[in-house]
């Protein structure tokens, strides 16, 4: 048997949801309001994410979050940071195959 053959077949399942997450943190953006390319303080950014400053503290201080070090106390952040935090954070629930019908 060879690695190709071991490969996971592609389900119909599969290949109905990847149009779905085509372009995902585009529309998440969007929904959210946040310009990928704009620098957005801790202030402004906690507010987007719906979070607390100290929340995202915490998130920026385990390495959770990108951000960007503007100076020895100050920091921003990237909106496609913020976007990438978001779908990090996502989860998916599991499908059990007895609970399709």
């Amino acid at each position: 048997m060879t690695p190709s053959d071991r490969s996971v077949p592609q389900t119909s399942t599969n290949q109905s949801i990847e149009p779905v997450l085509e372009g995902v943190g585009e529309r998440i953006a969007e929904a959210h309001g946040i310009q990928p390319f704009y620098h957005y303080s801790e202030k402004e950014a906690a507010k987007l994410l719906r979070l607390s400053v100290s929340t995202l503290k915490r998130a920026r201080n385990s390495d959770s979050i990108g951000y960007i070090q503007k100076g020895s106390r100050s920091v921003a952040y990237f909106g496609y940071q913020l976007v990438h935090f978001l779908i990090a954070k996502t989860t998916c629930p599991t499908l059990h195959p007895e609970s399709i019908k």
